[in-house]
């Protein structure tokens, strides 16, 4: 069984009786202040998730789904993120030092931390998502 808990409380915040996370919706979760350092959380759905302070150091979120999801001031530090769905998410505040974002997707409304450029972008290989009918 794969438990996630809370960083400063140890208060368990979600269970997968599997014993992975990989190919599971934790979409729409709370999950604010996790310690997910080192997860293995490819191919993920957490759109819309909330993911607050998280630590997700070192984690593994290949081709996963954070669609909408609140990551302000997330540990996303040295994680692997390609291919990842980032349109529309919260990542103000968020540490991307190291993190791989090569083939990661954003649109207009995804929300990156300060002095996080469109160059930065470019730089990591990330693709801007553009919607035919978005204005």
């Amino acid at each position: 069984m794969a438990t996630i808990r809370h960083r400063a409380t140890g208060h368990v915040l979600a269970r997968v009786a599997a014993g992975s996370f990989v190919g599971t919706s934790l979409k729409g979760l709370a999950l604010d202040g996790a310690d997910l350092t080192g997860a293995d959380l490819t191919d993920v759905d957490l759109g819309g998730a909330r993911l607050r302070e998280v630590s997700l150091h070192r984690a593994r979120l290949r081709w996963t789904s954070l669609r909408e999801a609140d990551l302000a001031g997330a540990d996303l530090s040295r994680a692997e993120l390609r291919g990842a769905d980032l349109c529309g998410a919260d990542l103000t505040d968020a540490d991307l030092g190291g993190a791989d974002l090569t083939c990661a997707a954003y649109d207009k409304h995804t929300r990156f931390p300060v002095g996080f450029t469109a160059e930065h972008r470019l730089r990591l290989g990330m693709s801007l998502r553009v919607a035919w009918n978005d204005e």
